[in-house]
């Protein structure tokens, strides 16, 4: 997106006589050898850096037995300083590569998780599991904050998602369900990941105008997919027929989705200093939903609320997107579009079919649904590529 707008930018400079054709496209060259280089340094760097980490534990799996606990701790914590060490000073000093410097702490990062397994294993330590990863994020977390590494904090807010996951079942957990407070299907699971998902979107836009505006994106895009996922689970329990007895009237569910569609396109589009009103629509049917199996929310309403809020944010995405120049908000906008009319469809008409002729009708809609989306997709973009070539 940067080089395009350096392009047509470096034609208006030509226009108006500020450079010559020669140096402008030496500029244009430039970005596009910078970016590329950046990108290919960020791949490699974290790919090998979790190679590194994954050829590490499977060598000392293969002669666990022959080693002593003290050398094993003893190395496993040696490696885990290094490649921190090597992280932060490949990422701080000048001259060197930062994006080496990101895998070399993500690298760090899992030889920790590793290091507790590890112990935990050699002295045999009656604990739970969810402890553990709780240990390691707790002490990880402040690391990618400091430092400003992108794949480490990745790493380390997925961790703290399945701690989430894994203490919310554990029954000695002080946070546990309760016996059926799983729903039977996973309800509250669920509930408590969008939860999740909602104030990680919070955070990454609370993020955008302090001191991790860098970290501000994988926030919000880490909330902003698991949000989906688990509307899309909802709904697709619901096609199930895995969510109780449709007892509760669909009516209120329709205003519980319209506020959280308020919630939810609030986050994307209102100013940064009322993030907390949208933040504080969206939690209250997300609360709600935790307590789902008390009161037996149906079938068809909780499919449907979660298909109407899937599609509002969906189409809110879009608009701000195209608002603000974000191309990567309108193709994901657009992308989850496609996914929720195939869902639609699936739902709702292509149980009538069957056979033979269910996957010829389902083809047939697929690839319409497909054309439609992308045609629309780029007439988005381009629309938004002439806007600020005029502006």
């Amino acid at each position: 997106m940067f080089t395009r707008r350096l392009r047509r930018e470096a034609e208006n400079w030509i226009a108006d006589g500020l450079v010559d054709r020669g140096l402008a496209e030496r500029l244009v060259a430039r970005s596009d050898r910078s970016g590329s280089r950046q990108h290919t340094a960020a791949i490699l760097g974290t790919g090998g850096g979790g190679l590194i980490a994954i050829g590490l534990i499977l060598l000392v799996a293969s002669n666990w037995q022959l080693i002593h606990p003290w050398i094993k701790i003893g190395a496993l914590v040696a490696m885990m300083w290094a490649a921190y060490g090597l992280g932060v000073r490949f990422r701080s000093h000048p001259g060197h590569r930062p994006k080496i410097g990101d895998g070399l702490m993500l690298l760090g990062g899992l030889l920790f998780l590793s290091g507790i397994a590890l112990v935990s294993q050699v002295y045999q330590l009656d604990s739970r599991p969810d402890k553990g990863l709780l240990l390691w994020w707790v002490a990880t977390l402040a690391l990618p904050l400091v430092t400003g590494s992108k794949p480490l904090y990745v790493v380390v807010l997925l961790g703290g998602l399945i701690w989430l996951g894994v203490t919310l079942v554990e029954p000695a957990s002080v946070f546990f369900l309760g016996p059926d407070g799983l729903g039977g299907d996973g309800t509250r699971l669920m509930g408590a990941q969008l939860l999740a998902g909602t104030l990680l979107m919070g955070a990454g836009t609370y993020m955008q105008r302090g001191r991790h505006r860098n970290l501000a994106g994988a926030t919000f895009s880490l909330g902003l997919l698991l949000v989906h996922l688990m509307l899309f689970m909802f709904a697709f329990a619901g096609l199930k027929g895995g969510l109780g007895d449709p007892s509760v009237p669909l009516g209120p569910m329709i205003l519980l989705a319209v506020i959280a569609t308020l919630g939810l396109v609030g986050l994307v589009a209102r100013p940064r200093h009322d993030l907390w009103v949208p933040a504080a629509l969206t939690m209250v049917p997300a609360v709600l939903v935790m307590l789902a199996p008390l009161w037996r929310m149906g079938e068809p309403a909780l499919a449907i609320t979660s298909t109407v809020i899937l599609a509002s944010l969906d189409c809110g995405l879009v608009w701000k997107g195209s608002r603000t120049g974000r191309t990567g908000w309108v193709n994901l906008g657009f992308t989850f579009i496609a996914f929720n009319l195939i869902f639609i469809y699936g739902k709702y008409l292509g149980t009538m079919l069957s056979g033979g002729l269910f996957f010829l009708v389902t083809g047939m809609v697929v690839l319409a649904i497909g054309v439609v989306v992308e045609t629309q997709r780029r007439r988005f973009t381009r629309r938004m590529v002439d806007e600020e070539g005029g502006s």
